[in-house]
């Protein structure tokens, strides 16, 4: 039986909740390491996959989850999408190349 993870944890807490959560993924190589000095060390990843991420998330509402072409090719036909076209000035900064995404709208 599959859950809404949101339902479980009003039914928890016995009460509502509101989070609001943005998700932009995409597909591809990064750069992972640990960055920084001796007195504070952070994990890192970097790299045009991750800033597309990023931008992606940039266009999700409030509960979405957005995905790149890339990402699609991955788990097509394990969950239900709707493309997005970008036109004009709803072009991805630094993505300018790129004329689609896709919102998450449900498992298969």
């Amino acid at each position: 039986m599959k859950h809404n993870w949101t339902d479980v944890w009003k039914a928890i807490i016995n009460s509502d909740i509101d989070v609001d959560i943005k998700c932009g993924i995409n597909t591809g190589n990064v750069l992972v390491g640990l960055t920084g000095s001796t007195e504070r060390d952070q994990f890192s990843v970097i790299g045009t996959h991750v800033n597309l991420a990023s931008r992606l998330e940039g266009k999700a509402q409030n509960d979405q989850v957005i995905i790149s072409s890339y990402t699609l090719a991955e788990i097509k036909g394990k969950f239900d999408v709707e493309t997005i076209r970008i036109t004009g000035e709803e072009k991805i900064k630094s993505f300018e190349n790129i004329s689609e995404y896709h919102k998450v709208i449900g498992e298969n």
